[in-house]
C-alpha cells in the first residue's frame, strides 16, 4: 500500500496505525540505501511528513506536535529526522492497541452508570477470554497474525524461522507452540494455495512485489523441522 493512498485514521480503526507503521518502515528501509537517500531526504522535513500526520487522529497530531517541538529544542535542528517519526507512529500504534487501555469515553454525562446486571458481566467475561485467544504478532505484540504482518513477511526465511524458534512457535501454522511434525492445523497459503506452510512463511522470488528475499537453497515446500532444546516447546 502506498503512503498517499492510505485513508485518514480514526480512533475506531486504530489497528490501521500498525499498517501505517509498516508502510513507514518500508520507506525507511529504502531511504537508508545510499542510492535512494538523497531522493527520499524530503521525508526528513515537514513537507514530507505533514501529509502523513494529517491522516492521524487529532489527539495524535497534538502529541506529535509536542514531541517534534521538544526534539527541535533539544537537538537544535529544523525538523526531527524521519526515523523519529517512524518510532513515534509505532509507539502510538502499540499504545492505542494495548487492550489494557481499551476503554470508552462518555464525554456527555458525569452521572455514574447503573450497576451492570449478570448478563452484562457474562458478556464482558466472554469478550476477555476471546481476546486472550487472539493470535499475537511476535514483532508488534498486537492482535494481528503473522500472515498480516508486513514487517515479518519482509524478513528472509532464515530470519523468520529464527524468530519463530525464539518464541517456540510452529514453523507450519505460525500460531501454536508445538513442533511442525505435530501440527494438525488446517492452514492454506494465500499466495500459492499450498497447505505445507502458512502465508507468513511463503517464499517470494527476489524482486517480487512484496520484496521478500530468501536464500536460493530454501524450498517453498520444505520449511524444515524446529530443533528446540530438550525440555523446550
Amino acid at each position: 500500500m502506498k503512503l498517499s493512498s492510505m485513508p485518514k485514521i480514526t480512533y475506531k480503526d486504530k489497528n490501521k496505525l500498525y499498517e501505517l507503521s509498516d508502510v513507514l518502515a518500508e520507506i525507511q528501509a529504502v531511504k537508508e540505501k545510499p542510492e535512494y537517500s538523497a531522493l527520499l531526504s524530503f521525508y526528513d522535513t515537514a513537507v514530507g511528513v505533514n501529509p502523513t500526520i494529517s491522516k492521524l487522529p487529532a489527539g495524535l497530531q497534538s502529541k506529535w506536535r509536542d514531541r517534534a517541538a521538544s526534539y527541535k529544542r533539544k537537538h537544535c535542528v529544523i525538523f526531527p529526522p524521519f526515523t523519529f517519526f517512524c518510532d513515534f507512529v509505532l509507539e502510538m500504534a502499540e499504545v492505542m492497541n494495548d487492550p489494557s487501555f481499551d476503554f470508552e469515553f462518555s464525554g456527555t454525562s458525569h452521572e455514574p452508570r447503573n450497576r451492570p446486571n449478570n448478563r452484562n458481566v457474562s458478556v464482558a467475561k466472554t469478550e476477555i477470554v476471546n481476546n486472550t485467544n487472539t493470535p499475537k504478532c511476535i514483532i508488534h505484540k498486537a492482535n494481528h497474525s503473522l500472515d498480516d504482518c508486513r514487517v515479518f513477511r519482509q524478513k528472509t526465511l532464515d530470519e523468520r524461522r529464527s524468530l519463530l524458534k525464539q518464541h517456540g512457535i510452529c514453523f507450519r501454522c505460525c500460531v501454536s507452540k508445538h513442533l511442525r511434525k505435530d501440527c494438525h492445523e488446517n492452514i492454506k497459503c494465500s499466495e500459492c494455495k499450498g497447505t505445507s506452510h502458512t502465508t507468513a512463511m511463503h517464499v517470494f522470488k527476489i524482486g517480487s512485489q512484496d520484496g521478500i528475499k530468501s536464500k536460493p537453497e530454501a524450498s517453498v515446500s520444505n520449511y524444515g523441522e524446529e530443533k528446540f532444546p530438550k525440555g523446550g516447546s
